[in-house]
């Protein structure tokens, strides 16, 4: 996981020092100048003048602010306003009379209108390219959304202000075009999900790595889709395609909510798992295992803390695999019921220390074989068909330190 999400890093900083979108900035920013300076000439004039529609829609978009002009540049809309002003300047009946602003404000919309649609259709290109993303925003200082990669959600994200979320913010404290900010899972009203995975960085002046900051870039990761992929990939599966009941894989955050699941039913997600108190605080690039109960079914867990790939520090998140004990270990040694238990074979005061100390040598050797072999099967599940032949020989593994625990466990008992 931590693999996959450096490689998003390059590409997140990579496209944000694209020409499209600072220019998209660029044309924001001389339009959100423009209006400014129409609104009190243009209301002067409508209030003396009869009402015309175009005009009056070209104030009320002036009062408005470049930020809310954004949807309204990517629709036909601009074009018709465009359209509409042009002929009005241009009759004489109006034209002479018209503020000198708006006959510069009709092409500086023309302007926007094209910036934003090439930036939208750049930003749908890169999405239409990798399954993983959900959406890609663009914004201009001020935290207004002016471009987005997702079409269907034109008319309800462009426009938006985002300002207060932290991904924008962190994105403005980038020192230069090289840096970024991997945000852990939190809600954002951009996207209409419980959590989402932002990477973000700054839009810098001409594209350039070391340009002034002029608007931010904000990637959402299709996060659930993406760590299903990889959670499944592991576990072995049944006819149906589906993992087999019994075996479990998850992540979890700093705080030990559980932010990805291979079965959310059974470990549900922005929940704590019923795991052991050991596997919960792990430090980085620890790894521990354990046997217990899970969700009823005695079973193995494997717990590890990310320690980070390559220059890729992670986000301390912890990834933990459960699989039924029952499945891969044998049983042969607990069914002896004619024997002591192993405590009060412990605590004999008949049997040497030696044999003692053996038992308790030869029982680690289990445990060790018993990892090995479990290691070797999941090895073996990933693998396929290939791996279907690796199965006998962990089993024989796992048999022979089994055996040779419970014949040491019997020696003791006689």
């Amino acid at each position: 996981m931590d693999r996959n999400l450096l490689e998003r890093t390059c590409d997140v900083r990579w496209w944000a020092l694209e020409s499209a979108f600072a220019s998209n900035i660029k044309a924001c920013d001389t339009l959100d100048q423009a209006l400014s300076q129409i609104v009190e000439p243009l209301t002067k004039w409508s209030e003396d003048k009869s009402v015309i529609p175009p005009v009056t829609r070209a104030l009320e978009l002036a009062q408005g602010g470049a930020g809310q002009f954004a949807i309204f540049a990517v629709n036909a809309e601009a074009i018709t306003l465009y359209r509409e002003l042009s002929e009005h300047t241009a009759c004489s009946s109006f034209g002479t009379d018209l503020p000198d602003s708006l006959h510069n404000l009709i092409s500086i919309i023309g302007d926007f209108h094209k910036s934003s649609v090439f930036a939208c259709d750049r930003l749908e290109d890169i999405n239409s390219i990798y399954t993983l993303y959900l959406d890609l925003v663009i914004t201009n200082k001020a935290g207004f959304i002016i471009g987005n990669a997702n079409r269907d959600q034109h008319e309800r994200v462009l426009g938006m202000n985002i300002s207060e979320e932290r991904w924008f913010t962190k994105a403005l404290e980038t020192r230069d075009g090289t840096e970024y900010h991997a945000q852990d899972l939190e809600s954002s009203v951009v996207e209409n999900v419980d959590q989402s995975l932002i990477y973000s960085t700054a839009i810098r002046a001409n594209g350039e790595t070391n340009g002034d900051i002029t608007g931010a870039m904000g990637v959402y990761f299709d996060f659930q889709g993406e760590v299903n992929l990889i959670l499944n990939d592991y576990l072995p599966q049944d006819d149906r395609g589906n993992p087999d009941d019994g075996w479990y894989s998850f992540l979890t955050n700093e705080q030990g909510e559980v932010i990805g699941s291979s079965d959310a039913a059974m470990v549900p997600v922005m929940e704590y798992a019923h795991i052991p108190r050991r596997h919960r605080s792990l430090e980085t690039g620890e790894r521990v295992h354990s046997y217990g109960v899970f969700e009823g079914n005695d079973a193995a867990i494997f717990s590890a803390k990310t320690d980070g790939y390559l220059e890729y520090e992670g986000l301390g998140w912890s990834s933990h695999f459960v699989l039924p004990k029952a499945m891969f270990f044998s049983s042969a040694a607990n069914e002896q019921n004619d024997l002591l238990s192993v405590d009060e074979l412990m605590q004999s005061s008949l049997i040497p220390d030696i044999n003692k100390e053996t038992y308790i040598k030869v029982q680690d050797d289990k445990e060790s074989i018993q990892l090995i072999s479990l290691n070797g099967i999941v090895f073996a599940s990933k693998l396929g068909k290939r791996g279907v032949a690796l199965g006998p020989i962990f089993d024989q593994i796992t048999k022979t330190g089994d055996f040779a625990t419970s014949m040491t466990e019997k020696l003791l008992s006689e």
